[in-house]
């Protein structure tokens, strides 16, 4: 089970464009649940090296949006300066699924390739990625 807390500070003006949106440094925070299992298994392939193969699934459960409040700059000076305020809904539940392979040599050195996706009804995200550790 994990559980995440997440915390979005937008803020910033941009300036030269009639269609300039300034956001007045607009912050929101969630919070998600993700039960999930993840098998794996290590196989030694030395005395002195071994390779990790795992893989992993769960289910994202969150009950917020994201709200940020921003202007546009050719409004500023306008009575009432009204706001805008955009809001994008987070997809609940959010399939997570993810796969490894880390390989643990001699003295610290060690390589890994990792898989991450999340999959809901307006979310699709894929991210692989790839390490090389040296302790020291």
């Amino acid at each position: 089970m994990q559980f995440d807390a997440r915390w979005l500070r937008v803020s910033g003006k941009e300036e030269g464009s009639v269609a300039g949106f300034n956001f007045d440094g607009s912050a929101d925070t969630f919070y998600a649940a993700t039960p999930a299992l993840e098998i794996g298994t290590d196989i030694a392939l030395s005395d002195i090296a071994s390779l990790r193969l795992y893989g992993k699934a769960g289910v994202e459960f969150s009950t917020k949006q994201w709200e940020i409040e921003g202007r546009f700059a050719a409004a500023e000076n306008l009575p009432g300066n009204p706001a805008l305020h955009l809001t994008e809904a987070i997809d609940s539940p959010l399939y997570r699924a993810g796969a490894g392979l880390e390989l643990n040599g001699v003295n610290g050195v060690g390589m890994s390739v990792r898989y991450n996706g999340a999959f809901g009804e307006t979310v699709k995200q894929n991210a692989v990625s790839a390490s090389l550790k040296v302790s020291f």
